[in-house]
């Protein structure tokens, strides 16, 4: 379960996940400069030592397959889009050609809500005003919930309420419930 795509991967140490963490701010932050538009960034919640899995692939392409029609649906013009697999874990931008960060929020909200896997994926919008990412909190919603009960995720992350074991397993059984449900659809 959750093994690397590559066995001779080793184990993401913290400090390769803060470094990536600086390296997508400034990735971010050349985007919404460069572009002055809201931009849209893609990862997925994998808790583990490992983040560049084929389930983490699995999760970020369907997330992928889930966000680009959305685009189309809603007329979101794509200036910039990059998609790439890091050790630390997938990676997804667009940016998207308009200032209403707000509005494209809003809808990626419903998308991670409605959608079975939505709850994995980590998808963040920047508002070219101002730089920062839009929270759930500045939209007055409600905040993620835990994977396992009905605690906010962040209060259970915080306190490590859950074993990893525990969260692997949710997980997997998310994806696998995912892929037999459309498992018809691989089959055309």
């Amino acid at each position: 379960m959750n093994q690397p795509v590559n066995t001779n991967i080793a184990p993401v140490t913290l400090e390769q996940i803060l470094n990536a963490r600086e390296q997508r701010q400034s990735v971010q932050s050349k985007l919404l400069k460069q572009y002055q538009s809201a931009l849209i960034c893609l990862t997925i919640n994998m808790p583990g030592k490992f983040k560049l899995t084929k389930d983490s692939i699995f999760l970020f392409n369907e997330a992928v397959c889930a966000i680009e029609p959305l685009a189309q649906k809603n007329n979101w013009q794509i200036l910039y889009q990059l998609q790439q697999e890091l050790k630390t874990g997938p990676e997804g931008y667009w940016v998207i050609a308009t200032r209403a960060a707000t509005k494209i929020k809003k809808k990626l909200i419903e998308l991670e809500q409605k959608h079975p896997l939505g709850r994995l994926w980590d998808i963040d919008v920047f508002s070219p005003e101002t730089g920062y990412a839009l929270s759930r909190k500045m939209l007055a919603i409600e905040p993620r919930a835990c994977l396992i009960c009905d605690q906010p995720a962040k209060v259970c992350a915080r306190s490590q309420q859950h074993s990893l074991l525990q969260l692997l397993t949710v997980i997997q059984n998310k994806i696998t419930n995912y892929r037999n449900s459309h498992a018809f659809e691989d089959d055309r």
